[in-house]
């Protein structure tokens, strides 16, 4: 896994890259949060991310992983 990060404090939930060369999150212990199922994935921001899908549409998923609908 690797962890990016913008700051030297780990977020509640930050993007990581995992070893299946996907995204997903993991939480401020280090702990998978949401699978890692992403091709792309953006930091939490008013609870919402901004993920690529594994069908490579993209959108917004809230803190449980699930697709946000506008």
């Amino acid at each position: 896994m690797i962890l990016l990060s913008s700051d030297t404090s780990i977020k509640a939930l930050t993007p990581a890259l995992f070893d299946n060369g996907r995204w997903g999150y993991i939480n401020a212990q280090g702990e998978n949060a949401i699978a890692a199922d992403f091709l792309e994935a953006g930091w939490f921001e008013n609870d919402r991310a901004f993920v690529t899908f594994d069908d490579g549409h993209y959108g917004y998923i809230n803190p449980q992983g699930k697709e946000v609908k506008n």
